[in-house]
């Protein structure tokens, strides 16, 4: 079994690693966000566009795109900002491979960028914050490799909430570059893998790429291998087989350059996320778009301005000519026909005392009364139903959700407990929290003999109630209060 299950992962890697060289040489946008009302992409090209090309924005199905602030650029040409953080594996088998690291940070500390360095064991550890390239190699130098064991994708986790985190200059593409030799039980079985995987595709801000170290161990080059499905940046094995520290170094820095980074304005609500976006490259003269990239669902880092329309470019498809439609006229006061004392009708004019009861606005003043009384009407059906959804359905029970830190969906929504309720990261749990480094699917409450429970689903991630650890499922008390991972709150019923 163990050797059906090393084929079938090896498989598996095998097959995202080609697929990963294959889009290489695709036309992708691999990364993106949103930031102080602007979008900011950066889109690898098989095929210069040339000159005369105009991105333009598609949001949604639409057929209005909107103008770019200005043309296609290389990073190389650009004034993009770029930073780096090193992800180093500081375990003991990388004892006799630390030059390879070395040669590598020291090629790459040419770059004109802003440098971090981190590593990890068991648990992940910031070396060296915002320095140049000498500095990064300084705080290389003072890093051991003496750890006895390794979770990497704890520390890839980890590392992308730092990055998520700190502060980024405008437009800033920021890049994780993991090296690693891959020595690490959590990463031979793919499960832990899934999450560090998981974490890096829900937010595209970030370019990760992998550097891989090869030992000649059999284990090691099936996690390298997996590494490769981290990311949309470049994914290299040094040693055996692999390109040397010094060539990694220069394909990291190439798959920068080479990107192509453009920017829209486009003001959007706090804690938006486009997934239906896309990139159309369009040559001059020409009403179809040549190309059309679809853009991930990134992030807005920064709180935006208030939601405005950008002024809107005519796609490819036609518009239908709107037709004008014509108001009508504003009512007038006319003469209308009142008795006089004698009985006799006569014409009098408006403003000289006399009631005019026109007709037109005796049909409007019934409307009005009409409209009020159906205004009335509502009012008392929808104080009706607010009193009947005062009404707990039968066998449930009513939580009141107090949120003490992180930001969950459902805060401020009425809660009902059945027979379970799922907590985690993953949408389609009934409490779903924005948390990184929270499980997709952490922790459940449920009842059992007229009682309620609490339960940890992922010993990766500790779960505390009243600050005690659980290590099985405990009864939850109302107003208890409950932490997993980074997340802490009380249920109160």
């Amino acid at each position: 079994m163990a050797i059906l299950r090393r084929a079938l992962c090896l498989i598996a890697a095998l097959a995202a690693l080609l697929c990963s060289a294959a889009a290489s040489d695709a036309d992708t946008v691999p990364a993106g966000f949103w930031q102080d009302g602007r979008l900011h992409i950066f889109v690898h090209l098989s095929d210069s566009p040339g000159s005369g090309v105009e991105p333009r924005l598609q949001l949604g199905p639409t057929a209005l795109t909107l103008a770019a602030e200005g043309p296609l650029t290389r990073m190389s040409d650009a004034d993009t900002p770029v930073s780096y953080l090193l992800l180093v594996d500081r375990s003991n088998s990388m004892g006799g491979l630390d030059w390879n690291v070395t040669a590598f940070t020291r090629r790459l500390a040419r770059q004109e960028a802003r440098f971090s360095l981190a590593s990890f064991g068991v648990d992940f550890r910031l070396e060296a914050e915002d320095c140049d390239g000498d500095g990064l190699l300084q705080a290389l130098k003072a890093l051991s490799y003496e750890e006895e064991g390794t979770d990497l994708p704890s520390a890839v986790v980890a590392a992308m909430d730092y990055l998520v985190s700190r502060p980024r200059e405008p437009g800033e593409l920021v890049n994780l570059v993991v090296i690693t030799d891959g020595v690490t039980e959590a990463v031979e079985d793919g499960e832990a893998l899934e999450m560090a995987r998981y974490q890096v595709e829900e937010d595209p801000s970030v370019l990760v790429h992998t550097v891989g170290l090869t030992t000649g161990r059999q284990v090691s080059q099936e996690a390298l291998e997996a590494l490769s499905a981290l990311g949309s940046g470049a994914h290299l094995t040094v040693g055996s087989g692999g390109v040397s520290a010094d060539s990694a170094a220069r394909t990291v820095a190439q798959a920068v350059d080479l990107l192509w980074t453009t920017s829209f304005s486009v003001s959007l609500p706090k804690d938006l996320r486009l997934d239906d976006a896309a990139l159309c490259l369009f040559r001059a003269g020409e009403n179809e778009p040549y190309l059309r990239l679809s853009i991930p669902a990134v992030p807005l880092l920064a709180a935006g301005e208030a939601p405005a329309v950008p002024t809107a470019v005519p796609s490819v498809q036609p518009q239908p000519t709107p037709v004008p439609t014509v108001s009508p006229p504003a009512p007038t006061m006319t003469a209308a026909l009142v008795p006089d004392a004698a009985g006799d009708f006569s014409t009098a004019e408006p403003g000289s005392g006399t009631l005019c009861l026109d007709p037109v606005w005796l049909l409007g003043g019934l409307g009005l009364v009409s409209a009020l009384a159906a205004a009335v009407l509502y009012l008392v059906l929808r104080r009706q139903q607010r009193a009947s959804s005062d009404t707990v359905p039968s066998g449930a029970i009513r939580l009141h959700l107090e949120v003490a830190e992180g930001h969950c969906v459902q805060e401020g929504e009425e809660l009902y407990l059945f027979q379970e309720l799922t907590i985690g990261r993953d949408r389609r749990c009934d409490l779903v929290w924005r948390a990184r480094s929270l499980p997709p699917l952490a922790g459940r409450v449920f009842r059992k003999d007229g009682l309620v429970f609490l339960e940890g689903l992922d010993p990766r991630c500790q779960v505390r109630l009243e600050g005690m650890r659980l290590y099985g499922p405990s009864r939850l008390r109302s107003g208890d209060e409950i932490t997993m991972g980074p997340v802490r709150f009380r249920l109160r019923f």
